[in-house]
């Protein structure tokens, strides 16, 4: 072989080599990613075992599973679609599910008390939509609350609530359809993200608007992933009445990388003087 002719063989021979490198990695890096995607698959589709965080699983008895399932053929939902089943059982545990403030232990207390507060309703959510084969996982918000003198004392006293206030926190659900994740909040009779950001924004009294939000990443009530301004992106600008966008968006950028462990602790003063800035806007 000439020189010429070896050179050129050793030149396309490396090419060769290359793409099929990268072939390769990609393969690798597609197989990682759908191997997650299988782990988290798993993880939002167990309604047996509910992860609230690393140190407990909330397991969910036999005799709920069989009510369960006695529930979900009467709603009569097998050949539905994901959004129409999550359609069906928010409005079933909306209309048979008193939203107060009772907190019970189990599915079981929450069927036979036909009451519960925010995270009973979440955890009978995602108990039936994952029982109905729809993946679903916690959402956890901090809203924006009127914060009288009796309501600080009592959240101090307690160590409930957050940033000073008793219960300005609240929990629902993300449900999968389509390539997306959707609200789903039965304690408010909310589905969709159309619901979500009306019934949320325009009601000033529901329970103040939600600023910062976080969504579950498979480990339950920790680690989890703020998605604040991917969230809020989705609500028209010409639709912010109480507040206006520039003003809105401004004040969320202070919290939209914080996570949810930063909230265990004091906030920083600026930070408080915001909230306590928008709290005024927004009631006023």
């Amino acid at each position: 072989m000439k020189k010429s002719q070896l050179v050129k063989y050793l030149f396309f021979s490396l090419i060769i080599i290359s793409k099929l490198l990268q072939a390769q990695n990609t393969l690798m890096q597609t197989s990682a990613i759908q191997i997650i995607n299988n782990i988290n698959d798993s993880i939002f589709l167990d309604y047996k075992n509910i992860k609230i965080d690393n140190d407990y699983t909330y397991n969910i008895e036999q005799s709920s599973i069989d009510w369960g399932n006695k529930l979900l053929k009467e709603l009569n939902i097998s050949e539905l679609n994901n959004y129409e089943k999550a359609v069906s059982i928010n409005k079933y545990i909306y209309d048979n599910i008193e939203f107060c403030g009772f907190r019970a232990n189990n599915i079981k207390e929450i069927i036979e008390n036909k009451k519960g507060n925010c995270f009973c309703h979440a955890r009978l959510g995602i108990f039936l939509l994952r029982l109905a084969g729809v993946p679903s996982k916690f959402v956890y918000e901090i809203h924006i609350r009127k914060c009288i003198i009796p309501r600080k004392i009592k959240g101090k006293n307690k160590k409930t609530g957050l940033y000073g206030c008793a219960h300005n926190d609240h929990i629902w659900v993300f449900f999968y359809d389509n390539g997306n994740w959707i609200p789903f909040d039965s304690s408010l009779g909310i589905i969709g993200i159309n619901e979500f950001i009306t019934k949320r924004w325009d009601n000033k009294f529901l329970m103040g608007p939600p600023f910062v939000i976080y969504e579950d990443t498979g480990n339950g009530l920790v680690k989890m992933k703020n998605i604040t301004n991917k969230l809020w992106n989705n609500k028209p600008k010409d639709s912010f009445k109480i507040i206006d966008f520039n003003t809105w968006f401004e004040f969320l950028s202070s919290f939209s990388e914080m996570k949810i462990e930063d909230f265990d602790k004091p906030l920083d003063k600026s930070l408080l003087l915001k909230i306590s800035k928008m709290s005024k806007l927004w009631y006023n």
